[in-house]
């Protein structure tokens, strides 16, 4: 265009003066554009932690683990034992509806960007780690491969259901089916982009971290028998903690920023009346 700073008035395109360092402007590329290059989002290592542990429950060797005294490294596997998980009915079951669901989660034009790595976490929470670990694996103890690791993970569990000694770990899992429909409104609450998910993903953060809390923390006071799968599991278990805090940090921070936008629009009403 004519008269513009990017041509003279004369219509001769200006070249760019070359920048100080000897390399030119369309060269160098912004700090925040380097960033966002290199970012991963979070919704991708949300879907690896589920692979992982998928991974281990197929390929750890519970005779091997039992008794074992190797506190980190290495985690004893036999990859002979991956077919009786991975073509299980019950792990499929479970697996394909994750992997669906957070195909559709991910390509949904529904969800803004930020969001995203949010309902990964709890539709992966509602359809795999609650369902495929903690429900067949612990609570029933069904699971092929994964229900006889968590008889090494606590003791608990080679005791029948609703024992005496047992009656407390049985109650947190039915604490956590009691939070499934929790998810699930949760879940469909932002889908419809409602301001109550605010609300919603405080409250069902904080009954993780109690479910977390109430689950891990007497076997760590009372000093029960530890192993690497043993703390292999507590290392995985600090995600529940942490993704709780980046959650609820993500709803108070969307709360005052929904309330700001609120309160500017009524100011601009009340000037135009």
């Amino acid at each position: 265009r004519l008269g513009s700073s990017r041509f003279g008035s004369q219509g001769q395109c200006r070249v760019p003066a070359p920048s100080r360092d000897g390399g030119s402007p369309s060269s160098r590329m912004p700090v925040s554009d380097a960033k966002d290059r290199v970012r991963v989002p979070l919704e991708n290592v949300l879907i690896a932690l589920a692979v992982a542990v998928g991974a281990i429950a197929a390929v750890a060797d519970p005779a091997k683990l039992r008794g074992d005294t190797i506190q980190l490294w290495p985690l004893p596997v036999d990859v002979s034992r991956a077919p009786s998980l991975l073509l299980s009915p019950l792990f499929l079951g479970c697996a394909v509806p994750a992997v669906l669901g957070c195909w559709r989660i991910l390509w949904s034009p529904r969800l803004p960007d930020a969001e995203r790595f949010i309902v990964v976490w709890w539709w992966l929470n509602l359809s795999f780690f609650l369902t495929c670990c903690d429900m067949l694996s612990g609570l029933l103890g069904v699971m092929p491969n994964l229900a006889e690791l968590y008889t090494l993970l606590n003791r608990d569990h080679l005791l029948p259901r609703w024992h005496p000694d047992r009656v407390l770990m049985d109650t947190i899992y039915a604490y956590e089916i009691c939070t499934f429909p929790l998810i699930g409104y949760t879940i469909l609450l932002h889908f419809r982009g409602d301001r109550l998910r605010y609300l919603w993903n405080v409250g069902v953060c904080g009954l993780q971290v109690g479910g977390a809390v109430a689950y891990y923390v007497p076997d760590m006071i009372l000093g029960e028998h530890t192993s690497v799968i043993t703390n292999l599991d507590r290392c995985i278990a600090f995600a529940w903690v942490l993704m709780s805090v980046v959650i609820s940090r993500w709803a108070v921070k969307g709360t005052v920023e929904e309330g700001a936008a609120d309160m500017k629009q009524r100011d601009g009403m009340k000037k135009a009346m």
